[in-house]
């Protein structure tokens, strides 16, 4: 699914009508948050104090999350060949949380950085997260106006 030519995207990924599955939407929701925290490391890398700014993936794990793939042999099979103990992937949050300066703006996976993935390179994908950041920005002031001054600060 694409981004659409008019309207919200984030409304539309919010739309559970259409046989919209809530497995894509999981993945849906991680793009998202992939353009959003990239963005804002981007602007935050202008501002004279410096954070760390990062995405941590900690893996999949069997959790009451991920219960409903016992019943499904592809989901299974891939999640028992991936899968680590809970207790790794909090390990592995916690990395990306206490992660140094050069993880800024990265992704944190297996206790290292990653790449972004290539869709998130491309042209439309840069176009994507400037509109995931205006789109959330919208959201957020019409929701808690207290937060412009934190958009003005990063403009």
């Amino acid at each position: 699914m694409g981004m659409p030519k008019n309207g919200s995207y984030l409304k539309m990924l919010s739309n559970n009508k259409d046989g919209m599955q809530q497995a894509h939407q999981y993945g849906r929701s991680k793009a998202l948050l992939l353009y959003f925290t990239r963005e804002l490391a981007e602007r935050a890398s202008k501002l004279p104090h410096k954070v760390t700014i990062n995405s941590a993936d900690p893996g999949s794990a069997w959790t009451p999350l991920t219960a409903p793939n016992q019943d499904q042999l592809i989901p299974r099979l891939i999640q028992n060949f991936g899968s680590r103990a809970p207790e790794i992937c909090a390990a592995a949050l916690v990395n990306g949380v206490s992660a140094s300066e050069d993880a800024h703006g990265k992704i944190m996976q297996d206790f290292d950085t990653t790449s972004y993935p290539p869709f998130m390179e491309r042209k439309s994908g840069f176009a994507a997260q400037k509109r995931v950041w205006e789109e959330t920005r919208e959201e957020f002031e019409a929701k808690v106006p207290e937060v412009k001054a934190v958009y003005e600060m990063l403009d």
